[in-house]
């Protein structure tokens, strides 16, 4: 099919100044958020969720995140169900300081993305009745709310039917036209006869064709992080994931310029008949558990990097290694400053970002169980500093040699920068 330039929704960030981290499923039973919960929520990390509660919550439910800095995406069928019902519930709260966005749908399907359909037509209504304009000398923040629709990633073949996942982008980028692309992805799977998958190609093919989509559509692309365990009724399962884990998912999607990081599910999901759930950040009794630590420790990082991250643009993003995953390039030669970098077989993500004029090299571990040694020659050209986090503040500390070597941790990462 012929391609032309995209002119898509204005991309409004729900939580002004900073990458959005955004904590799916922190309800049950549409109740509403007290505010222990939401400074619960805040202490991890968080400045965004994604909530459907029934309307006698709404206000107390946004007023509680308000306290605590985090902007939530509101759900609700009235949103859906009707042109007059979804305005009457916009124009009551659009108003309200706290709103992150509308929600819709965490993972679309081929069958919603018609141009005729209930998405479509709830999308229109909801852009028509709260639409997001651009900032302006009198209203440097601008306006409007962004609506959430989330994809699927590749790796999820039931919503393809006979379709292609090239057709499926192209549909919902033809009939939404969104604002940002959220996606859903995974990388650990366990099969029922204990083999280990990681699924390496279909996690960075992801974010190959949604960082292409980003630049292509000029909208960001956000992604998912999974934080809780579940066990399939035909004996796969997607064990309790790592800080190590997820720091890897986190700061690869970061490297390819998300902006922002979903985190699924924040609070244990009830039973079905073909998943059981179990060591979610928070349990069913909205108790912490360890994983609840093990997101923290990954936010603290992702928030003291916020000015490395936040409206930043992929330049160029590498790999190297003894394998080439679809869809990447491996690194040949010099990348900004690095005149010559060395890894072991399990290789590195190496990517160049510019974030408002300020260039910083990201690598991240592609291991995620060990660590791994890297050797970085830098041009005597240029003064590079490390950029890390300490007690949850960014550190600048200017090289002092041109030839170094570190040890990455498991999932881990480096950031340099160069003046």
């Amino acid at each position: 099919m012929p391609y032309s330039n995209p002119v898509n929704k204005i991309y409004k960030s729900p939580t002004p100044g900073a990458i959005t981290i955004l904590a799916w499923g922190p309800a049950t039973n549409d109740q509403g958020l007290t505010a222990d919960y939401c400074k619960v929520m805040a202490e991890c990390g968080f400045n965004s969720t994604q909530v459907t509660v029934t309307i006698t919550e709404v206000s107390n439910t946004l007023a509680n995140c308000g306290k605590y800095g985090i902007f939530p995406f509101m759900g609700h069928i009235h949103l859906s169900r009707s042109e007059a019902e979804c305005k009457s519930y916009v124009n009551a709260y659009k108003g309200n300081p706290y709103l992150g966005g509308w929600f819709l749908t965490g993972q679309t399907v081929l069958g919603q993305l018609s141009p005729t359909g209930d998405m479509k037509k709830a999308y229109d209504w909801i852009s028509s009745f709260d639409p997001v304009t651009s900032p302006t000398k009198e209203n440097p923040s601008g306006s409007g709310h962004v609506i959430y629709i989330g994809l699927q990633g590749d790796s999820t073949a039931s919503h393809l039917g006979t379709s292609t996942y090239k057709q499926y982008i192209e549909k919902f980028q033809n009939v939404i036209q969104p604002s940002f692309f959220p996606y859903n992805m995974g990388l650990v799977y366990v099969l029922a006869n204990g083999t280990v998958q990681k699924l390496y190609d279909q996690f960075f093919l992801d974010l190959e064709i949604f960082s292409l989509l980003s630049l292509y559509a000029e909208r960001p692309f956000w992604a998912f992080v999974r934080c809780q365990a579940y066990v399939k009724s035909n004996g796969g399962s997607g064990p309790a994931p790592t800080v190590a884990q997820m720091r890897f998912a986190a700061f690869s999607a970061l490297a390819y310029g998300a902006q922002g990081i979903v985190y699924d599910r924040y609070r244990q999901d009830a039973n079905t008949s073909d998943y059981t759930f179990s060591l979610a950040p928070l349990d069913r009794e909205g108790n912490k558990t360890d994983t609840w630590n093990y997101v923290k420790e990954v936010n603290t990082d992702i928030k003291a990097l916020n000015s490395v991250f936040f409206e930043t643009e992929a330049v160029i993003v590498r790999h190297t290694g003894k394998t080439q995953y679809a869809g990447t390039s491996m690194l040949k030669g010099a990348i900004g400053p690095i005149v010559q970098l060395v890894s072991q077989d399990a290789g590195v993500l190496v990517s160049h970002l510019n974030t408002n004029g300020t260039n910083y090299i990201v690598i991240v571990n592609h291991d995620i169980d060990k660590s791994q040694l890297v050797i970085l020659d830098f041009s005597d050209f240029w003064k590079v500093y490390r950029v890390y986090v300490s007690q949850g503040k960014m550190i600048k500390s200017l090289l002092t040699t041109t030839h170094t070597f570190y040890t990455i941790p498991a999932g881990g990462y480096l950031i340099f920068t160069w003046e």
